[in-house]
Order: structure tokens, then C-alpha cells, then sequence
């Protein structure tokens, strides 16, 4: 995959810190976790380059079970969905995620020329 742009910002929730500033609970839609806008499972030698993605809630990129993966030249903006809150105020982060770059499982993945803007986690899984 190469020059992809994805912006995610007309998504209907966007997410936030309380059952307040959500409108529709806790809980982002679509889906409880936010979305995942480039997911990659079992590829051989994916390529993602010159990738640029803004406004998601979730995570940006997942690799799942891959070999070789190269990621290169990716900008995200405000990419995240880490410490929702319940309605009750209390901390749900064992129940979501938001991830910019998200390698789990996958031997031999390289990362590099990364631009974050806002708040954004990286996670490399290696079993």
C-alpha cells in the first residue's frame, strides 16, 4: 500500500473523557473501540508506505502475524482511543485501545520515518 490518505473525523463519535462530552455513553460507534483503519493479518512482506491518517479513534495501523513487514513515512494525527472512561467515571483501558502503529506477533517488522501529532502510542508484540 502506497500514498494512502484516511481521515476518520466524520466519524459520528469521536470519542472523550466522560459519558458527557460522548453523547452516546462510554462506548464510541461503531464500535466499542473505535475503528481500525489499516488492519494486516498473515501477509507475507507487507509494505505500507507514505501513509498519512487523522482523526481516528482507535488505532491506526495493525499488523497481525506478519513476516517482514515494512512501515514507512507514516504521519497520524490524532490517532488514540487509550483511557476511555466509563460512565461512572471510572478508568476502562483494560477494555480499549487506540494505537498509532500496532505490530503483534509478526517476526522481522520495520518501522521507521514515524510523525505523531497529538497523542499517540506505539506497540511492538513480538511472541
Amino acid at each position: 500500500m502506497e500514498s494512502i490518505k484516511i481521515d476518520y473525523s466524520r466519524q459520528k463519535n469521536q470519542g472523550g473523557p466522560t459519558y458527557n462530552t460522548m453523547n452516546n455513553g462510554a462506548h464510541p460507534t461503531p464500535y466499542s473501540d473505535g475503528t481500525l483503519a489499516i488492519h494486516i493479518m498473515y501477509a507475507d512482506s507487507p509494505i505500507l508506505k507514505d501513509i498519512e491518517i487523522s482523526n481516528v479513534y482507535g488505532s491506526g495501523i495493525c499488523i497481525w502475524k506478519c513476516t517482514d513487514a515494512i512501515i514507512q513515512n507514516v504521519t497520524t494525527y490524532n490517532v488514540s482511543a487509550n483511557q476511555v472512561l466509563s460512565a461512572d467515571g471510572k478508568n476502562e483501558s483494560v477494555d480499549h485501545f487506540g494505537y498509532s502503529i500496532w505490530s503483534g506477533a509478526s517476526a522481522n517488522t520495520k518501522i521507521s520515518i514515524v510523525k505523531h501529532l497529538i497523542i499517540v502510542y506505539i506497540a511492538v508484540i513480538q511472541n
